[in-house]
């Protein structure tokens, strides 16, 4: 066991070496690029944000072996511009994230001891650190205020937020920012829901009654926001069913009436209409995929089906049930269903076309029939091969018990002796059955070289059999 895992611990130190490997690689290139472009700005400013000490010297160097071309007399101004901008960003956004995180500004005591920074021995810049610390603790309280806003809770859980936030710093601007965006976000959604399941808007006297109990702020323009915009997609839902379900906008306009609801008459009519141009372009689709033409026995059974028949019925059923019988009615969708065992609805196709996939079909029934007979064919060509190495197996064995029976004592200590007429009627036995196998092999190896050039022949024809098929 420790064995194994010494050899586990070696396998891991292992991968992590080329890791790094491949990371210094990686590394190098980066730097090598840097060097190539000869922005040396933009070279500090990366040093600076990575919490690197300016090294000007060091990248000098290096880009001195790759392109002494881009090291020129400014490039130590240049780089150090940059690392400085850098340097500064690099604190700013820890300060930001420390803020973002609700941690108090105190925290950069902490940063200068990370690992990071003391590896690094990055310059501190406490003054851009509380700027962007500054910056991320307002965020985070108008999230918090947004937040809270959108839960429907009162105002006055802003002193609850300032007695918890203290620790880290209040911003009870950012947080009534952020509540006042919230709260006008749960009166949209409020307005959103009720339309969404078909509620009339007169429901925000509730929601109201209900807030000013709760000492919620009310936001009746953005109630009525939410609800003018998701009561639109209500009456298009409601009239892609309807479509298909026997009803129209004389139907819904009365029940909005009765349920005191807006009815969005123009948004029901188009999706109204817009399922049914779809219905019946799936009804000429479904048809003209092998079967007749149907339009005149769909119209007649629409009211039947809870279905309208509109200006456009006519027009995009015969594009779709064209579209759809173009593509069924080709040699090789017929040649293809024929081999499959299928049948073909040959007389939907036009007159002109029959007789060619009527060729089809037969050809695809032929084919699969020659398919049967090649694959038994080559099922007998196996065979045929399978006892040949059966027999070579065989003779090989036969030759081995030869050469042990010519090896007999008598015959190794007297080379004149002759072997005894047991030993010697084996060897004729012996003999006698390799001959025979041999001759046997010459017939086995016909019938298989047969049997291959049979399935090669009926190959042959089946190839011609498509051609005939699609040409």
């Amino acid at each position: 066991m420790k064995s194994r895992l010494t050899s586990q611990n070696l396998r891991m130190l292992g991968l992590i070496a080329g890791v790094a490997m491949l990371s210094a690689c990686q590394s190098t290139i980066t730097r090598m690029n840097d060097c190539k472009s000869g922005d040396w700005q933009m070279i500090g400013r990366k040093d600076g944000e990575a919490g690197l000490t300016a090294q000007f010297d060091d990248r000098r160097d290096f880009c001195a072996k790759v392109d002494n071309s881009k090291v020129t007399a400014e490039s130590g101004t240049l780089y150090l511009g940059g690392w400085t901008s850098g340097n500064q960003q690099f604190w700013y956004r820890l300060g930001r994230d420390d803020g973002n995180r609700a941690l108090p500004v105190s925290q950069f005591a902490q940063q200068l001891k990370s690992e990071k920074v003391v590896e690094n021995k990055t310059p501190p810049q406490e003054r851009f650190y509380v700027d962007g610390w500054t910056l991320g603790n307002g965020e985070y309280w108008f999230r918090t205020g947004d937040a809270d806003g959108r839960a429907g809770s009162p105002v006055k859980l802003e002193q609850q937020r300032q007695q918890e936030g203290a620790a880290i710093g209040f911003r009870s601007d950012q947080y009534r920012s952020g509540w006042s965006q919230g709260n006008q976000g749960y009166w949209f959604q409020l307005g959103v829901a009720d339309a969404h399941d078909g509620i009339p808007d007169s429901r925000f006297k509730e929601h109201e009654q209900n807030a000013k109990q709760r000492e919620v702020f009310v936001r009746a323009d953005a109630y009525q926001q939410g609800w003018d915009k998701e009561i639109i997609e209500y009456w298009r839902r409601l009239a892609w069913e309807d479509a298909v379900n026997g009803r129209d906008a004389n139907n819904r306009r009365v029940d909005a009436q009765a349920r005191g609801l807006k009815f969005s008459e123009s948004q029901y009519q188009d999706s109204w209409q817009a399922r049914l141009v779809q219905y019946w372009q799936d009804a000429g689709a479904q048809d003209g995929w092998g079967r007749p033409y149907m339009l005149e026995q769909r119209m007649a059974n629409a009211q039947r089906d809870r279905v309208f028949v509109i200006a456009q019925t006519r027009d995009v059923y015969t594009a779709a049930w064209n579209r759809k019988n173009d593509e069924y009615c080709t040699p090789a969708n017929a040649f293809d269903w024929a081999r499959r065992g299928n049948w073909m609805a040959v007389n939907v196709c036009r007159p002109e076309l029959q007789w060619r996939l009527d060729r089809a079909v037969r050809n695809g029934r032929e084919f699969e029939h020659l398919e049967d007979r090649i694959r038994r064919a080559q099922s007998d060509a196996r065979e045929f091969a399978k006892r040949v190495s059966d027999v070579e197996n065989r003779i090989r064995q036969l030759e081995r018990d030869a050469g042990r029976l010519a090896e007999v004592k008598d015959i190794k200590d007297n080379k004149d002796s002759k072997p005894s007429p047991n030993n010697a009627d084996e060897l004729r036995r012996n003999e006698r059955e390799r001959a025979e196998l041999r001759g046997q092999i010459d017939g086995l190896r016909r019938q298989q070289r047969e049997a291959e050039e049979k399935a090669a022949r009926l190959r042959r024809e089946q190839d011609q059999l498509r051609f005939e098929a699609l040409h």
